[in-house]
């Protein structure tokens, strides 16, 4: 009976007869498929289930909702539970969402978990973003972390308002994570409240790095009133310009070195960004400040010039 020896091959522990086992078998007779997944599902030893419900999502099978959700209830085996939810996230299988969230919640989970669950929340089309919003009440750090990263990750406007409370979190991952998020949203208006976190030393400097490479050019209005307050925030803003390669930053490069460079500080920061960028016209400014009466400036002009010489060069 040819059935049969698919069945038989669907049981297999060889992916490579497993697989298209299941391939043929779902074409001729789904609901036999569904039947001995199932089975296979309750299998008693780990890697066999764990290998199951890879195959599952590698062949996006969509017929297991009810099977998958009830596996994720029942599973004990961390790693089988990972390979759960990763399928489970990739498939949409929403009656099992609830149960996502409870595993995201519950401290006893090993934190990649407990990651590749928010992860898998995401994927979803429609994210109970008042649920996710409940969580940052939280009295745990990661559950918090989660929950506004999860917020970042889906970019509604809405929850513009939950992430920037977080700002004043007393954790500084949850902190950050904030900031990454408000970045991943787009939410330029946070950029003072950002800016006066790291005076503060609430926000780190890579958090408010990413947040001005995120952002871009939406920062543009906001930096030449920021920059006369020349503080060491002023300066790594400057620098971080750098990395954003647009030309209307690379204008406001120039305009900074000609018109608002009355700190030292900041022009070298204004010649580093340059040398990043590392064209002819930023070759053309940069030379200008070589022979500076201030040593600093003139080595760093200098030093920028060179560097951008070998880009132009190659």
């Amino acid at each position: 009976d040819k059935t049969q020896i698919l069945i038989d091959s669907i049981k297999d522990p060889d992916n490579y007869v497993r697989i298209p086992a299941i391939q043929i078998l779902q074409k001729l007779n789904p609901k036999e498929v569904k039947v001995i997944i199932s089975e296979l599902l309750k299998d008693e030893d780990a890697n066999a289930r764990q290998t199951i419900v890879k195959v599952i999502r590698e062949l996006s099978i969509t017929n297991l909702d009810n099977e998958l959700t009830n596996a994720l209830k029942l599973e004990t085996n961390e790693t089988v539970i990972m390979e759960l939810v990763w399928t489970i996230g990739e498939l949409q299988v929403v009656d099992a969402i609830d149960t996502l969230f409870t595993i995201l919640e519950m401290d006893l989970y090993d934190t990649i978990l407990r990651l590749r669950t928010a992860d898998a929340i995401v994927k979803f089309k429609e994210v109970p973003l008042d649920k996710i919003v409940s969580m940052i009440d939280s009295k745990d750090e990661f559950t918090k972390e989660a929950a506004t990263y999860m917020l970042g990750k889906v970019g509604n406007t809405d929850s513009i308002p939950a992430i920037r409370a977080m700002l004043e979190d007393k954790s500084p991952s949850v902190v950050s994570m904030a900031v990454n998020s408000l970045a991943n949203i787009g939410d330029h208006a946070s950029f003072d409240l950002i800016l006066e976190g790291f005076n503060n030393s609430k926000i780190k400097e890579d958090a408010l790095s990413n947040f001005i490479k995120k952002i871009g050019d939406n920062l543009i209005p906001y930096i030449p009133k920021m920059i006369k307050n020349k503080n060491q925030a002023a300066q790594i803003v400057v620098r971080q310009l750098g990395f954003i390669n647009s030309p209307s930053i690379r204008d406001l490069l120039v305009y900074i070195s000609h018109e608002l460079a009355d700190d030292y500080n900041i022009l070298k920061a204004v010649i580093l960004a340059m040398s990043i960028h590392g064209t002819q016209r930023e070759l053309d400014v940069v030379s200008t400040f070589i022979y500076d009466a201030n040593v600093e400036i003139s080595s760093t002009a200098i030093m920028s010039m060179d560097k951008i010489q070998k880009k132009i060069q190659k």
